[in-house]
């Protein structure tokens, strides 16, 4: 006979420009857009793990899975975030995912990956080793990783900025005012645009190749710093390498 596993549901009221952080070590976190200045927390009870959750003296939640040390059980937990809200998330291992919410969101695993799924606002995430998936996302992004891809689909972002040693960055999705900026050491860069983009790209590698296959392209430059004109030329991109390739193609 296996152990059955609890939920916990607590709500607290957030005051305006407060602040949610959630810690966890193993399992899910989901965030979902909820209603009023209302967070309501569902979270799974395995054995051997329990949460600490509170409203500190300046109005922050704090959500934080407390786990034995005999314990790695994966355990879900959902946060139902107010519109506007600033969210704070470490997790370690697992999956993070943000279903459109509207947020300042600050986002740390090490091997979970991070999906943003139809979110609004500004969001700066890190990961070592997960992949970080952004679809339909609108407002500015900051992505770190060492060895995990992104993927970025259908976006509507004002800027980007994204950093990684090893892992690919794939952009499929339209270029708007920008500016914006990528930068690895031994990982491609993928720019999958629309055939109607306007674009400035400076691109400059070590022994990095590159390779176009876009219509209206123009090549001023060739050498250490190349720059790219496609169509009458517009959002500024930056992208610099070690050894990754870039590929600017037409979807």
């Amino acid at each position: 006979m296996t152990d059955a596993v609890a939920i916990l549901e607590r709500e607290f009221t957030l005051a305006e420009g407060k602040r949610v952080a959630v810690e966890h070590i193993s399992g899910t976190v989901l965030v979902k857009s909820g209603e009023g200045q209302t967070v309501r927390v569902e979270a799974e009870t395995p054995p051997g793990l329990d949460w600490e959750m509170s409203l500190d003296e300046e109005g922050n939640v704090s959500v934080r899975s407390l786990a034995a040390q005999e314990t790695d059980a994966p355990a879900s937990c959902t946060i139902f975030l107010p519109p506007q809200a600033r969210l704070r998330v470490w997790l370690v291992k697992g999956v993070l995912r943000l279903e459109g919410v509207e947020a300042r969101a600050r986002l740390d695993t090490v091997s979970a990956d991070i999906t943003l799924d139809g979110a609004r606002g500004a969001f700066h995430l890190q990961t070592v080793d997960g992949d970080i998936n952004a679809r339909a996302v609108d407002g500015g992004l900051y992505v770190q990783t060492v060895a995990g891809d992104v993927h970025l689909t259908g976006c509507r972002l004002s800027g980007m900025q994204g950093r990684s040693v090893n892992g690919e960055f794939l952009v499929e999705t339209p270029l708007l005012e920008g500016p914006y900026a990528f930068h690895t050491l031994s990982g491609d860069v993928i720019l999958r645009l629309p055939s109607e983009t306007d674009c400035d790209i400076a691109f400059r590698t070590l022994t990095g190749g590159m390779e176009i296959a876009f219509s209206g392209v123009y090549f001023p430059a060739e050498g250490a710093l190349r720059q790219v004109m496609v169509g009458e030329g517009g959002a500024q991109v930056k992208v610099e390498t070690l050894s990754g390739k870039l590929w600017v193609v037409e979807q």
